[in-house]
């Protein structure tokens, strides 16, 4: 019974699994459009919070003399664009 009633309420989870199963494609599409639309919200965000301290804008290189570990994660992002 349990058991029964616990695979009549996956049904539609599973259903909606196979659909996106056969669209391998589309994940990666649907996370680079969140991604997209995420930036364009955090670089206005930002520029609201720069005007609000009154911190200019600053190239990420001005920190890399401090963290070398942010030499990578840099030229990571200028080869993902």
């Amino acid at each position: 019974m349990f058991a029964g009633n616990l695979n009549k309420a996956m049904e539609p989870f599973r259903a909606k699994r196979a659909e996106i199963a056969a669209q391998p494609d589309l994940v990666p599409a649907v996370l680079a459009d969140g991604a997209r639309r995420a930036r364009a919200i955090a670089k206005m965000t930002m520029a609201e919070v720069r005007s609000a301290v009154r911190l200019p804008r600053q190239s990420p290189f001005v920190f890399c003399f401090f963290r070398p570990s942010m030499r990578a994660l840099i030229q990571r992002v200028k080869t993902e664009r």
